[in-house]
């Protein structure tokens, strides 16, 4: 079921850069790290080889917090 979810985030994120479908990071995309980083730890294979567009926003997302 989780990987569903995390399919609809991935497909979410092929269009825009952050979930709230605008061009600035808000309160959504920081609430989702927790099930994201959980997933990670139970599958990292998996999520490296399926969600790509989630790693990417990941990556983008920390680096904008440090700016």
């Amino acid at each position: 079921k989780c990987a569903e979810i995390l399919f609809q985030f991935e497909n979410l994120l092929e269009k825009t850069p952050f979930f709230n479908s605008g061009n600035e990071m808000q309160i959504t995309d920081m609430a989702i790290f927790p099930l994201i980083r959980q997933f990670i730890h139970v599958d990292r294979v998996g999520f490296f080889l399926f969600f790509k567009h989630l790693l990417n926003g990941i990556s983008e997302s920390i680096f904008l917090l440090f700016l």
